[in-house]
Parts: C-alpha cells; structure tokens; sequence
C-alpha cells in the first residue's frame, strides 16, 4: 500500500497537468492517473477535429510555459494537444502519470479526511493518500435533454462529433447555444447541410475579436467587472444589435450571468441564410421535430450541444451539498469541513484558462502544505470567510484576486495556529457538548460603607484604581449588553437558550445596580466622575455603536462577555484580590467575575442562533478588544488624576512591583483572551465553572437575604443581652 505522505491527482487533462506542475516545484509526492490512454483530457477525445480555442492563444498557455509564437491568436486543436504534450515532456510529467487506469473509489479514512483517503483503482490496487485532488474535468458526463415522442433519425452528442461525416441525410438540426453548439451548426451549413439550431433562450453573442484584439484578452485586472460589462454591451450594441434583428430571443439574463457565446460567425450564417435559427422543442413524431412556437421541421439529423454534467463518479454522492446539479465548494475546492479532498477546474474562467490554472495550482500546493501544519480541516477557515456555493463561472482577474486574497487569510490562518502552538497544545476545537449551565441568579447586596478604604487593592492606588475603573464602566456597559441580546429576542427558537437569556439579563441588571452602590462610596471619597460616564456613553454607545448593525453590536457583546469571563476566571486565582483586599470590595468583584463565567455562552449562543458566521465574530471580537481596554484605562486616569496619594513616584514604584510579582498581567492572560478567535471555538469549551461555583456558593450564604436577616436578629439578640440590668450593674 502506498504511503499517506503522497497525493492522488485524478485527471492529465489541461487542469491536471497543471497541479501536477505545481507539485512537482513544490516538492510534493504525488501519482496521477487518468482512464485515456495519453494526456490532453478533453482535447484529446472530446473535442471535433475542427475545433479552434474560443480564448486565444496568450490567454490560454499555462503562465509559466508559453505557447509557441508562430501559434495564431485562435490554435487548433492539434495544436494545443501538441502544446500539451511539450509541457508534459519538458517538465517531465508523463513518468509521474499511470494511463489507463479509472479511479473506481475515493473514501475518506475518517469523517473529516484528516486521516488520508483511500483510492481504489481499476487495476485492483488500493492506496491510501494524504489528500485528493479532483481534476477529472466537466466535460464528459453528457447532458441530453428528454423531450416528448421520439426521433427516428440519428442523434448524437457534441462530444461524440468529429466532423460532418457525422452527420446523416442533407437536414441537421442542432439543440444547444453553446461554443461548440454554435461551431457545428456554422459547420454543418458549411459542408453544404441545411441547417438549423434551436435555443431554448437568448444569449448574448461576443466577437472573437474587438479591434483586432481576442475579446478574452480584454480582461485586465485593473479594470472592475461592472466595467467590463458595460463595455463589452456597448460593443455588442454597436456591431451586432440586438437579437431580434438575427430572429433570436433577447437575453433573459444579464451579461456574464451564463457563460457568453464568443462566436462570430453564427450571427453571419444566421443573416446569410445559412443557419436558420429555431426556438425551443416542443415534442417529436418521427423526423418532424415541433417547435414551441408552432412551427415544425423535418431533419435527418439531431446533434445534442447542451453540455455536460458534473460528476464524481468515484466519490460518494451524499459528500457534498448540490445545488442545480453543481457541488457547494468552499473557495470553489474544498468540501466544507473536511480536509484532503481538492476539487479543481471545475470553475469555468470567461476567458483563457492558462495563467489561471498555473496560479491556482501555486496556491494548491501552498494549501497542501499548510493543511500539513493544521490540527483541523482549513476548509473551516476559509468557510469563516464566505460560505460554501455551486459558483462555476468566474472572470480571471477576479479570480486572480481571490487567489492573492486566499494567500493572504492563508499566511494568517497558519501564523495564528503557529501562536497557538506557542503558547500552548493546540487542539482541533471541538463542538461543545451542550450548554454549560449553573444555577440562576442570587440577589445579593453588598454592605458598602464608609469603613472601605481609599486603596482597598492590596493598599495600592494603582490597582485599586484600575479596578475602580472597571467599576466605572461596568453599569452601562450591562445595560447595553441587555439591549444588545434583547434585541434578538423574538428570533430565538430553542427554549433552553430562552430561559438562558432571561438570567443572563436578570444577572446583568443586577451586576449595574450594585456597583453603581460602590459609585456612592467612590463619591464620599471626593471622586468626581459623572462626566466622563456622560462621555463614555456617548461616544460608545451612541457615537459608535449607531455605526455599526444590530449584529454587530451583539458580536461585541459575545466578545466582551468572554473577555470578562475570562478576566473574572484570573480575578478567582488573584492573590491580592482573594487575599490582601478589603472583603466587601474582593466579593463584589469576585461575585462578578462568577456570575460572568456563569452566563458566559449565552450571548455567544444567540450570536450563533441569529448571526452565524466567523467574519462577523471576529470583527466584534477586535472592535471589543479595542474599545473596552480604551475606556477602562481612561475610567482609571480620571481617578487616578483626583487621587493626591497617587503621586507619580508612588504609581512607577506600584507598576514595577505589580509587573515583577505579575499583579497587573497575570500569566496566560492574553492566551486564554485570543482563544476566542479560533474558528471552532464556543465558550463551553474553557471548563472554569467549578471554582466559580463554589465562589458563588460561599458569597451566596454570606450575602443572601436569610443570610442578612439572620445576621440582624442576632444582632439584635446580642444588643438586648447587654442592657442594663434593673440594679444598674450591667455594662452600657
């Protein structure tokens, strides 16, 4: 059995020798096999002996091997399998392709392919592969339409045409406005048949040529689609006119939408009365062929150019989602969330293939190697970005772009996993196995008072006003929290997430109300601040947050929710916060940080219900990572600036302990915050409940309303015993 550390490449068509290419510079093993006898795919057994590319030869030739230049603009078919069979030769392909031989089966060794595929062929070998990359083409698996009655005379695909000798009797009709459908037809009347050709709707019809130059060479990168478009119907207006002059339907579509008829020669026979264009079939009798307009025909011979499916015949049909006949793709060649399997050529470029198949091949490989670097499928990533489509029809230059963009979310993609292994054992994330729920809200209500030291933190006035800074910004950030996750509420479905999200906001309206009871005590001690709140919730909750959508509001929530989970799971190792802190203060922030962790899935959870999608995600992790950091470190200058003990000397001195006994940035800080931006992750996964649960329990019994009540009767209790006895002889 053959080593997983190879590659099967299906195909040595025009595509396939392309990766193979590819491969080779990049120094990947690999075996390619292909069912024909020699290379060249399509080109060498599907197309007729009169075919000339539609492209041209300088948009068609690979980008790094050119075409000869005695070539013309428009090579024959001869001439391009010639050119195929140089490019195998000089770069020495052919040894590493077994002809001959079909794929029967390709299989996944586990369900996400991260554990190779399994190829059987039709020679009786099994190998096994690190990946698969699916290059057998699109033109082969013929696509022929089934029409009422019968024909009684000949009928043949476009792929089975060679030339007229095809053709029986002196009537051909051909079915299809395709290139090749558009070619026979011209070529039938050509050889002296009468001709006709049905299309069941308009298309629009591109000259080969626009002054003197291949129409497929107008595609510069540096000019915008929308561009293009108009240009190419103003040129289409101005040679052609429209459609009804030739007696063809207008358009249905829009330029660009189906692929283009780059032909300029039909429209010519059409108006020298050498093809006789026809509408829809509507059913046969015999030879008669009857048309959706009423009319009918009799012809001898059918020629089918209504193109091909597209199939995978060794691969199980149910692996992939199908739209009109078209597998979803993510970034047209991946499965969704598998990784190994590389679908490739399937797009069809509106113009030349060459320069695209080459780069697209470059950064095949560059995928090949970096899925090598991964833990999980990086078809995940690039789902992130845009979900999986059938798209088939593209432009080069746009294409060319998305390559260059894909290399670069590549070069991110493996950086942060590289950061990942860095900082710790990165794990494939894995789905949550359910909500992690605990129980639901304690009112608790903390006994501020006067007692509470000025630097209550370990008695140090930076860090007692870092934490009061937080405090500053806690009340409104909650309220926006609510109105974030309210906002969605009449779209959540599940009734568990429902319930979820009437604690989280009970909790929430809790956590403002009991710390702006610790605005009083900041107050008392001669701290103003109530401007810069009216700021802060003008600039961020007005200002800013009109800027941006309902959703993108709530992914901030679900950022900053797990930033203060996780904030409030290093608040419950914190030495000076657990140990040297005034107890009232201590319980308020721990009780906080609890809860956080507590309800820390819930907005992430709505997010996900309403709002899928890891762009959106990230963007509201950033924005969050932004804007908090700027509002507590000015939450905390404005105190720090009223504070006559926080005197420069005393706050450098505080800062260079704090970072020496790590005070103010506690190990694995950062870690465990940019966790958040890994594609698979969900809160649930960080299992940090148990000691917040225990720490709730514990504050629960101290602070709960029984707790308080049975406190004040044995006060009272306690102050009865000490009156003063009838004989005076008591103690006040």
């Amino acid at each position: 059995m053959k080593s997983q550390a190879r590659y099967c490449i299906i195909g040595a068509g025009y595509c396939g020798l392309g990766v193979a290419k590819a491969f080779v510079d990049a120094g990947l093993d690999f075996d390619c096999f292909d069912v024909n006898d020699d290379i060249g795919g399509n080109w060498l057994n599907g197309v007729y002996d009169s075919t000339h590319i539609i492209s041209s030869r300088d948009s068609t030739q690979y980008g790094d091997y050119p075409m000869p230049r005695e070539y013309p603009d428009f090579p024959s078919r001869g001439q391009v399998l010639d050119y195929l069979q140089s490019y195998a030769n000089v770069f020495r392909l052919r040894e590493r392709i077994q002809f001959k031989t079909e794929v029967l089966e390709v299989k996944p060794l586990s369900g996400d392919g991260m554990k190779g595929w399994e190829v059987k062929l039709s020679n009786g070998e099994t190998r096994q592969y690190a990946g698969v990359v699916v290059a057998n083409g699109h033109h082969w698996s013929k696509r022929i339409p089934n029409y009422p009655g019968k024909f009684s005379g000949k009928t043949l695909h476009s792929k089975d045409y060679k030339n007229v000798a095809d053709f029986e009797g002196k009537r051909v009709l051909v079915v299809g406005a395709g290139n090749s459908g558009c070619d026979i037809a011209v070529e039938a009347a050509s050889e002296g048949k009468e001709s006709f050709i049905s299309m069941r709707r308009g298309y629009y019809f591109i000259p080969k040529t626009i002054f003197g130059v291949p129409s497929a060479e107008l595609d510069h990168p540096w000019v915008p689609v929308f561009a293009q478009k108009a240009f190419m119907k103003m040129v289409i207006r101005i040679t052609q006119g429209s459609n009804e002059k030739y007696g063809l339907q207008k358009p249905d579509h829009d330029l660009f939408d189906f692929h283009p008829i780059v032909n300029s020669q039909l429209l010519y026979s059409i108006r020298h009365g050498k093809v006789q264009p026809k509408p829809d079939i509507q059913k046969f009798d015999g030879n008669t062929v009857h048309f959706v307009d009423g009319t009918s025909l009799d012809v001898d011979t059918i020629v089918y150019a209504t193109g091909f499916n597209v199939a995978f015949p060794f691969l199980d049909h149910s692996l992939f989602e199908w739209k009109n006949g078209i597998p979803k793709r993510v970034a047209m060649l991946f499965r969704p969330k598998t990784a190994g399997l590389y679908v490739f050529g399937l797009s069809q470029p509106r113009g030349g293939a060459g320069p695209l198949v080459t780069e697209a091949s470059k950064f095949l490989t560059e995928l090949v190697q970096a899925q090598k670097k991964l833990n999980y499928p990086i078809a995940n990533d690039f789902e992130a970005l845009a979900p999986a489509d059938a798209k088939m029809l593209v432009g080069v230059s746009e294409a060319m772009r998305e390559i260059q963009l894909g290399r670069i979310a590549l070069r991110f993609f493996v950086k942060r996993a590289e950061f990942f292994k860095r900082v710790q054992d990165f794990d494939a994330p894995s789905p949550p196995e359910g909500p992690q729920t605990m129980p639901i809200p304690r009112n608790l209500k903390f006994p501020f008072n006067s007692e509470i030291p000025k630097h209550w933190f370990g008695n140090a006035a930076l860090g007692t006003h870092m934490m009061n800074g937080m405090s500053l910004i806690f009340p409104s950030g909650e309220r926006q929290f609510v109105m974030s996750v309210r906002a969605f509420a009449d779209r959540i479905q599940d009734a568990e997430l429902k319930e979820r999200v009437n604690a989280f906001i009970a909790q929430e309206v809790q956590h403002g109300r009991e710390h702006e009871s610790h605005f009083n005590i900041l107050r008392e001690q001669g701290f103003e601040f109530e401007e810069f709140l009216k700021q802060y919730e003008d600039i961020a909750f007005n200002k800013i947050a009109s800027l941006f959508s309902k959703e993108m509001r709530l992914s901030t929530t679900a950022a900053l929710e797990h930033v203060t989970a996780v904030f409030g799971e290093h608040g419950l190792k914190h030495p000076v916060l657990t140990e040297q802190s005034h107890p009232v203060m201590r319980d308020l922030f721990l009780w906080h940080a609890c809860e956080e962790i507590e309800h820390k899935s819930v907005a992430f959870d709505v997010l996900q219900a309403v709002a899928p999608g890891y762009p959106l995600r990230l963007a509201g992790f950033f924005f969050a990572m932004t804007t908090f950091p700027a509002a507590w470190a000015i939450g905390t200058a404005t105190l720090l600036r009223q504070d006559p003990d926080a005197d420069a000397r005393r706050l450098i001195q505080e800062l260079k302990q704090g970072l020496e006994e790590k005070i103010y940035v506690r190990p694995g800080l950062l870690r465990d915050l940019f966790n958040y931006i890994k594609p698979g992750f969900h809160p649930d996964q960080v299992k940090n409940e148990p000691p917040a649960r225990e720490a709730l329990k514990q504050m629960g019994n101290k602070y709960s309303k029984e707790q308080r009540l049975k406190s004040l009767r044995t006060a009272e209790t306690q102050d009865t015993s000490r009156e003063p006895q009838a004989n005076g002889s008591g103690i006040a």
